[in-house]
């Protein structure tokens, strides 16, 4: 119909795609949305690997709160936590390093980024993602001997599941890696699942352990390790080895530090640390190796370079060339010719306390303080690093020898 100015009257096509849009909404939308919205809160919450930035967020805003979940996402908070925070310091590497703490820097920004690469080819993609707009001042790194036998980023279970894996295809298989753990949480128990699933959506962090509150459901049965505020590693008390009968043979802790076959550092991962520190250099950041504490039992037996036999394992002393060669005077000026400060911490004497390593392979919170205080007494670092209160550091690992505390001397403090 047409009215007498020639138009059509609105009210009817109006109504009908009133009621058309409302159709739509009820019949389209809303069930979709009480479809999605338990799923976006699970991928948001929960599921861990979709939005990174999202954990970092959290645990940026809550010192708190400790995150446990899949190890290959570890890599893509850390950057994202450091993307956000801008530290004057970062540590960049294995699990060595996971006991640096912030109290240790103070009053530095800083933000232990250890867990984040296994090989120097994954640490040199994690430092050109987080100096790309915010460069951080000093880089530290893990530098241990082993990390140049041949094969070592291709031979371990960690760097074979980093190997050719971009950090943001790294989060997602992580992503599929927690829902995969979620559906079958909720094969084996549907109402323990749903009831824990709705207490981590509705608030994050409300399982409790020694004062830290955990978030991150996806982490696997049986996960031993979560990571606080400052990026640090956090052992649960199950995966610190029985102080009352600490590993003492040398054989069973070159077992867990293995001594690397082959008499030369690997020609190639010396490349792939010199392509490290040139970009390191390219965007104006220090960086600082450092060898941490091994237990010295191992330092003997890899010293003495002997043939050893116990507990029907042998080593040959043929073997610990690659150790000699990383000790050498050669290596040294190599490093310096690179523009890297080592340090080596390997040998400081705190460590033939065996009761102070969390296993053979890891040095606990107060070994890494002891180690810290050794690194800050040379020159070099004390000039990078003028502000940090020695003394204080001192008197903190005093007290934890007094207490025999090893494993949380900081505690909550960042």
């Amino acid at each position: 119909m047409i009215n007498l100015n020639g138009k059509r009257p609105k009210g009817r096509a109006s109504d009908a795609a009133s009621r058309f849009v409302l159709r739509l909404v009820c019949v389209v939308v809303l069930p979709l949305g009480l479809i999605m919205t338990p799923g976006e809160l699970i991928l948001w919450r929960l599921a861990d690997g979709v939005y990174p930035a999202m954990i970092a967020r959290l645990q940026h805003d809550d010192p708190h709160l400790a995150w446990v979940g899949p190890v290959r996402l570890y890599s893509a908070i850390k950057v994202a936590r450091l993307q956000l925070d801008a530290p004057e310091i970062a540590v960049i590497g294995a699990s060595r390093s996971g006991e640096f703490r912030s109290a240790m820097f103070t009053p530095y920004r800083f933000y232990n980024a250890s867990m984040s690469g296994w090989s120097l080819g994954r640490q040199h993609a994690v430092l050109d993602r987080i100096s790309a707009a915010h460069a951080p001042r000093i880089v530290i790194i893990n530098l241990d001997y082993f990390t140049f036998a041949a094969g070592y980023d291709t031979d371990s279970l960690e760097a074979k599941a980093e190997a050719g894996m971009p950090l943001d295809y790294a989060a997602l298989r992580a992503n599929l890696d927690g829902l995969t753990s979620l559906a079958q949480a909720l094969g084996n128990g549907f109402w323990r699942t749903t009831t824990k699933l709705a207490g981590q959506v509705l608030h994050p962090g409300s399982e409790q352990l020694n004062g830290y509150r955990l978030f991150g459901f996806t982490a696997l049965p049986g996960s031993q390790t979560a990571f606080r505020h400052d990026g640090s590693m956090y052992y649960f008390p199950d995966a610190i080895a029985d102080p009352g009968h600490p590993v003492r043979r040398a054989s069973r802790m070159l077992g867990a530090v293995p001594p690397g076959k082959g008499g030369r550092m690997d020609e190639g991962h010396v490349e792939r640390l010199r392509s490290f520190a040139e970009l390191a250099r390219q965007r104006g950041i220090t960086v600082v190796a450092v060898q941490l504490p091994l237990p010295k039992p191992v330092l003997d037996v890899m010293d003495a370079g002997e043939d050893y036999v116990d507990e029907g394992q042998a080593y040959r002393g043929a073997d610990m060339k690659l150790w000699r060669d990383f000790e050498s005077a050669q290596s040294r000026q190599l490093f310096d010719a690179m523009g890297i400060l080592f340090v080596d911490l390997a040998r400081i004497p705190e460590t033939a306390n065996l009761l102070a390593f969390i296993d053979p392979a890891h040095p606990g919170e107060y070994l890494v303080l002891a180690a810290v205080i050794a690194m800050l007494k040379d020159p070099r670092l004390s000039a990078l690093l003028p502000a940090i209160d020695l003394n204080a550091l001192e008197q903190r690992k005093r007290q934890a020898e007094a207490d025999r505390n090893y494993f949380d001397v900081f505690r909550d403090r960042f």
